[in-house]
């Protein structure tokens, strides 16, 4: 008898722990799948609020939710982000509305920067880049780490000017990247940019600090996007933020043009690479040379234009081929594949007249300069 007791003790206990285990498998598998739900759920919130708006991004959704839209959101949410970019203004626009100095030249070097976390702005005086670069004013272009990605350079033919459909194919586009600039106000604008290294990109300093920006002048951050296009493939490195901007001193303190350069360090490290540098100096009279960048009345896909230097001087260079509005922070890169500077603007002879599009305006690579950008890698 007690043998048969223990027996059914035993059986009973069992029994008890297995109904203990599937209730907490269960209810394990019920959390999680209110995770997913919750998770869900919010994706869904947030692609509605941003698919549903008329202008920029709106006041519903925060910083945190970019974050989490980029890294959660998928394809969906991916294709709202691209969305936002569709409605944006073009960021030329901005200098429309700025009191630019174009009267003084660049005689002393310095830079400022904003922490897109803590609203923190450094002072940074500059004077480690003063000096003569060294590797006759060149850094090399830097490869993919990916496997597969150790292509040559586009295979179009030049002079044409075209739109890439697959820009990450080659060597020499596939490190351009497309901004969409947000403002503290929520306003969104278009830009371009290029790596500079794995986690910083080239711009335009008024990709980044103007007055349409907001009472502090800085936007609040930027959505980045290597290999940008339209087709089967649109995001294929992923989309990122910015986590600090930088701006040349004198475009800082009152809008110098040949000090309009800015950098981003982005939240996120890649591994497609990057093309060389150059600090070309003055006598570059007649070079033939490329801008690209995402042009706002194009086809969605990169834009690259072909043209010759027309004239050099110091930090700025003028170009015989069209920029159009987007541009602003493109490459402009030499026959040989390095970026000598970027494109800041484009000019048009009737200020009352502005086409959208013109002979592009370019603040070139000095010694300084070239030191600064090549400092991140």
């Amino acid at each position: 008898m007690k043998v048969k007791k223990l027996f059914l003790t035993m059986v009973t206990t069992a029994a008890y722990i297995c109904t203990l285990c599937n209730t907490n498998v269960f209810a394990e598998k019920n959390n999680n799948l209110s995770l997913q739900n919750e998770k869900s759920c919010k994706i869904q919130e947030i692609v509605d609020a941003l698919r549903n708006s008329k202008e920029g991004i709106p006041s519903s959704v925060s910083q945190d939710d970019i974050d989490f839209i980029i890294n959660e959101g998928g394809e969906e949410g991916l294709e709202a982000l691209e969305y936002i970019y569709s409605i944006s203004r073009p960021v030329e626009e901005v200098l429309s509305e700025m009191t630019i100095d174009r009267k003084t030249k660049v005689s002393n070097h310095y830079s400022y920067s904003y922490d897109v976390e803590t609203s923190e702005v450094l002072f940074d005086s500059g004077e480690k880049y003063d000096y003569e670069p060294v590797v006759n004013k060149k850094e090399g272009i830097k490869k993919s780490t990916l496997k597969g990605l150790n292509s040559n350079v586009s295979n179009y033919a030049f002079p044409y000017d075209w739109y890439e459909p697959d820009p990450q194919n080659y060597d020499n586009t596939r490190s351009t990247c497309k901004l969409t600039i947000v403002t503290s106000s929520g306003a969104t604008y278009k830009g371009s940019g290029f790596l500079i290294a794995n986690n910083y990109v080239g711009t335009a300093g008024h990709c980044l600090y103007a007055d349409a920006y907001g009472s502090n002048k800085w936007c609040a951050y930027v959505i980045v996007t290597p290999s940008a296009n339209v087709g089967s493939n649109p995001n294929p490195y992923g989309t990122c933020r910015s986590l600090n901007h930088e701006v040349g001193g004198n475009w800082y303190d009152h809008y110098q043009y040949d000090d309009d350069w800015g950098i981003i360090q982005l939240n996120k490290s890649y591994s497609i690479g990057y093309m060389g540098l150059m600090a070309p100096g003055n006598d570059i009279y007649n070079w033939g040379v490329r801008a690209q960048g995402w042009r706002t009345d194009g086809n969605g896909n990169m834009y690259l234009c072909r043209g010759s230097i027309t004239s050099a001087s110091d930090r700025i260079v003028y170009i015989s081929s069209d920029v159009y509005h987007g541009m602003s922070g493109g490459p402009l890169i030499e026959d040989r594949d390095y970026i000598i500077g970027f494109v800041r603007a484009y000019t048009y002879p009737d200020p009352n007249s502005n086409p959208g599009h013109g002979p592009g305006e370019i603040v070139k690579f000095d010694n300084w300069l070239f030191n600064k950008m090549a400092s991140y890698r």
